[in-house]
């Protein structure tokens, strides 16, 4: 039991997830027939509920922060390609 517990809280988010989408195809296949009220109250509270155990599962520390490359702004691609044109110049 201490092995099944080890891998369920090894990947919170992904049981949860199996949880959330084993009741919706239990109403879909007419297993159990709630409202649309109902199914979207109870996916409502089930990803609140989950979000919240998950994120008190989920160690942080080892995550990274995303790093986006910066791309040039368009006036530098620009002026990189064509010289500069002046407003008296003749045509």
């Amino acid at each position: 039991m201490n092995r099944v517990w080890r891998r369920i809280s090894a990947e919170p988010a992904v049981i949860t997830g199996a949880v959330v989408a084993s009741i919706n195809v239990v109403a879909t296949f007419r297993v159990w027939t709630p409202t649309p009220e109902q199914l979207a109250a109870i996916n409502t509270a089930l990803a609140a509920i989950f979000a919240l155990l998950i994120r008190a599962t989920v160690e942080h520390r080892y995550g990274m922060p995303v790093q986006l490359r910066r791309a040039r702004p368009r006036e530098a691609q620009k002026s990189a390609s064509q010289p500069p044109a002046t407003m008296n110049e003749p045509v």
